[in-house]
């Protein structure tokens, strides 16, 4: 994503989902020009694993050269067990499944 102009908004949301053995990549970034002034930009990369083996590389970058800008990025990695166990728990799953969280 490239900001050259003033007044610029943009709103970037990657999501993946990786299973088996798989590798996910994102290398994102946004740019924002000296003269792009009053740009307002957001970068997300959200990431869920479904395997112990699974595993995601991700790199939300910001290249800023202006000086008045609202600008902000960010990652999230987690994995299927965190979501079901934390589910399971309010369930009243069996202490042995819950061993494993």
């Amino acid at each position: 994503m490239a900001h050259h102009r003033p007044n610029g908004r943009s709103a970037q949301v990657h999501k993946t989902i990786v299973g088996g053995a798989a590798h996910a990549v994102f290398n994102g970034k946004v740019y924002v020009a000296k003269g792009a002034q009053l740009t307002d930009s957001a970068q997300q990369s959200r990431n869920l694993l479904l395997s112990g083996r699974a595993h995601v590389d991700t790199k939300p970058q910001l290249e800023i050269f202006a000086d008045d800008v609202k600008c902000a990025h960010g990652a999230t990695v987690g994995n299927s067990m965190q979501s079901s166990c934390s589910t399971s728990k309010a369930a009243a799953c069996p202490i042995k499944r819950r061993a494993t969280c």
